[in-house]
């Protein structure tokens, strides 16, 4: 019996993997390490932890937002945004940081 829930476990954790033996493996060392691979109940659970990170994937990348790559990201930055002193980009620096109104001018404080 408990060999045929040990089957049961592997190819459920193969299934959340999506078939990828290294991840299932490095997976079932994890839970070896933490503990809890013997323990019947708590592996039930780290499966289905597994399980609602793969759909909660799977459910991100299927409505239409697959993941970007760096060159997409990098076109996303607006270059009109920066520091009008040093000319450092928004994604380069805190903008605004120590800066304040006097009069009609910025100053620094």
């Amino acid at each position: 019996r408990e060999q045929r829930q040990q089957r049961a476990q592997a190819s459920k954790l193969s299934k959340t993997c999506g078939g990828d033996e290294a991840l299932a493996g490095r997976a079932v060392a994890l839970a070896e390490k933490l503990g809890f691979a013997r323990d019947e109940a708590r592996m039930a659970e780290f499966l289905q932890l597994l399980e609602d990170v793969a759909c909660k994937r799977q459910g991100s990348t299927t409505t239409g937002s697959s993941p970007r790559s760096a060159s997409e990201a990098s076109e996303a930055v607006d270059s009109n945004i920066c520091c009008f002193a040093t000319g450092k980009l928004y994604t380069e620096a805190i903008l605004g940081v120590g800066v304040s109104r006097s009069k009609n001018n910025l100053a620094t404080a």
